[in-house]
């Protein structure tokens, strides 16, 4: 695409913030056979009349501007950033009422609710059982049931770290439960089993029996979007896989990974994936185009305009047959769905860099928006 039939200015820059380093490709428009110009201050870039979009806070460095190349009439060169300060500025602001109306997986933005609530309620503190003795001081007052305070439907009973939800209230289709077992609660045996998520497997809580069947279910707040945690979250594969890769190599200290269907006999192979960095600002003319692509094949997408962070990687099919470095890459288990929609997006982005980058040590070179 950089290299290609699209009309008007066209740029692609990659800011590394850990080194100060920006690597910028343009194409100007050429009018009645004149380049336009380029214009580079400590500001900013302005190609011909537009400002190219950089990392918020960034102060580019002039002075150190590196060699400037030209292949196939787009410009490459490398810019030098002034290392970032970050202000930190609490003041006037409060922590507002909780609003857990509506949440999702807070690892795939997956919708975890078949309705909304009718009642946000209040629960008692964890040992509210407990502290009633010191709070009753008249024998003839009772502390009442200890498995009274259970959700019926439409309710949400929010407390410290948890929400108790009735079993009904949620989206059975988008739920995973696990095997049961008993456990103690305040001194009465009671049966539960662990809660995922369906798509990604995010434990999300667990979820409590009653005669045999489930009743209620205990989620996590730390496993959940509320309303009041992320008002846009919203489920796309590129934030998705780049949560999981990000995770999976600081729990294991790897950077090549082998991502595989879940469903061994789908047909697809799966991808290879080498991380070359994981805090990368890129902004390009071409992500709208990009956008377009992926809209047009219902692919979700981040959609926020041109200025992206992004994980850069290395790519290619993988192949059980060849055996290689790769042999001990650590293998990532991912939805049939995803891993489609992923190789698609890995393909398009690749048309976003400029030609000469598109390719390195055999593989095609990517990123993935997050």
């Amino acid at each position: 695409m950089l290299g290609g039939s699209v009309s008007g200015d066209v740029y692609y820059s990659e800011h590394r913030p850990k080194i100060g380093a920006i690597e910028l490709s343009i194409r100007p428009e050429v009018v009645q056979g004149e380049t336009q110009s380029v214009r580079i201050s400590k500001h900013g870039i302005k190609l011909n009349s537009k400002d190219i979009p950089l990392e918020e806070g960034t102060v580019l460095i002039p002075s150190k501007l590196g060699p400037v190349t030209s292949e196939d009439g787009i410009l490459n060169m490398r810019l030098s950033a002034a290392p970032k300060l970050t202000l930190h500025n609490t003041a006037g602001k409060g922590k507002g009422e909780e609003d857990f109306s509506s949440f999702s997986c807070s690892r795939c933005s997956q919708t975890l609710l078949a309705r909304p609530f009718k009642r946000l309620l209040p629960l008692p503190s964890t040992a509210w059982y407990e502290m009633a003795d010191t709070l009753i001081c008249h024998a003839s007052h009772s502390k009442g049931n200890n498995n009274a305070c259970q959700p019926r439907p439409g309710d949400c009973l929010v407390g410290e770290q948890e929400v108790w939800v009735h079993w009904n209230t949620l989206e059975h289709s988008t739920l995973l439960v696990g095997s049961s077992r008993e456990m103690e609660r305040k001194g009465n045996p009671q049966t539960t089993s662990s809660l995922k998520c369906e798509r990604c497997r995010n434990t999300l809580g667990r979820v409590v029996y009653a005669k045999d069947k489930v009743e209620w279910a205990i989620v996590w707040k730390h496993s959940i979007h509320s309303n009041s945690l992320n008002t846009t979250a919203r489920y796309h594969p590129e934030a998705y896989v780049a949560r999981e890769l990000l995770d999976a190599s600081t729990r294991h200290l790897s950077y090549r990974f082998i991502l595989l269907p879940r469903d061994p006999h789908s047909g697809f192979k799966g991808i290879r994936l080498w991380m070359m960095g994981g805090d990368i600002s890129i902004s390009s003319s071409l992500c709208s185009v990009l956008d377009e692509a992926l809209s047009e094949v219902g692919v979700p997408s981040p959609s926020r305009g041109e200025n992206f962070t992004v994980m850069k990687v290395l790519y290619t099919k993988h192949s059980e047959e060849v055996k290689d470095i790769w042999s001990d890459a650590d293998v990532v288990s991912l939805p049939l769905d995803v891993c489609l929609q992923l190789w698609l997006v890995l393909q398009l982005s690749s048309l976003t860099l400029p030609p000469g980058k598109r390719t390195a040590q055999s593989c095609k070179v990517g990123y993935i928006r997050y």
